[in-house]
């Protein structure tokens, strides 16, 4: 099905996000992670586009989405985008899953909307700081490269970072991470304030852990068997914190859980949608 596209203006910056679907449908809204986009999710979106109306968002400073002024990239930023998209679009009983930094854009989501959220998916996202994470991060942001000569170089290096990925997926990956020079070469679509703000906090989230408490919709938490982002203390943690939530660990796995392993990724999703 082809993507359509559409943009509104929140709190100062111009969204971008695509949806898949009917709009008929129950929406299911995609948050990707931290330098990531929103095409990223299409391959989740092909598969379900079916029985779904899936909607995935640029959060700003990534993909098309405006970059913020004064490098505004908070948590509560992000929560007040999707806040705005979700009251742009009338969605309710939503279904919410975020990767990474947009997992935790997601919990908060979820602790300051809770009427709107009817179920939540938190992807190999870490609720607290954790130094072994957040050097983790660190060296994956900086292992790939900011300029490239093409797209066939920029594939061989999402691939060479995580072996995981399929040839195809990490081509897709690597297609939506990058954009073209006008005078030739490939640079990232994020904002590089993002990366200097990071770089300055010690790659350190904020804590979200006193929050997730307040968190009461049927949860499921995802982690990647091998992933250096999200240990398995932090997984833990996060199921034990909402009364509503379950764990499901995914062998083959590291970070980038939803391409390593989409077919096992995908029957995770359906049996918890499908699910009581």
């Amino acid at each position: 099905m082809k993507p359509r596209h559409g943009r509104l203006k929140a709190n100062g910056v111009r969204l971008h996000y695509i949806e898949w679907g009917l709009e008929t449908a129950p929406a299911w809204l995609l948050l990707h992670g931290f330098t990531g986009t929103a095409r990223q999710w299409q391959p989740l979106a092909e598969a379900f586009c079916h029985r779904f109306r899936l909607i995935a968002l640029d959060q700003r400073g990534h993909g098309h989405s405006d970059w913020a002024p004064e490098a505004a990239y908070s948590t509560a930023d992000h929560m007040a985008d999707i806040s705005c998209l979700v009251e742009h679009l009338g969605l309710k009983h939503l279904l919410l899953a975020g990767h990474s930094m947009g997992g935790r854009n997601a919990m908060l989501y979820a602790v300051s909307r809770p009427e709107r959220v009817s179920r939540l998916v938190i992807v190999d996202a870490r609720p607290g700081p954790d130094p072994a994470s957040s050097r983790a991060l660190e060296s994956m942001v900086t292992a790939l490269p900011h300029h490239i000569p093409s797209l066939k170089e920029a594939t061989r290096a999402v691939q060479g970072y995580f072996p995981r990925l399929s040839p195809p997926m990490a081509r897709h990956l690597a297609r939506y991470r990058w954009k073209r020079l006008p005078g030739g070469g490939l640079v990232p679509r994020h904002d590089p304030a993002l990366e200097e703000a990071a770089h300055r906090g010690g790659f350190a989230p904020e804590d979200l852990t006193p929050l997730l408490g307040q968190i009461a919709c049927p949860t499921l938490v995802v982690r990647g068997e091998d992933s250096d982002i999200l240990s398995g203390h932090g997984a833990k943690l996060l199921t034990v914190s909402m009364a509503g939530a379950r764990l499901e660990v995914i062998s083959g796995a590291g970070h980038l859980v939803p391409w390593e392993q989409p077919e096992a990724f995908h029957r995770v999703m359906s049996d918890f949608f499908d699910g009581p």
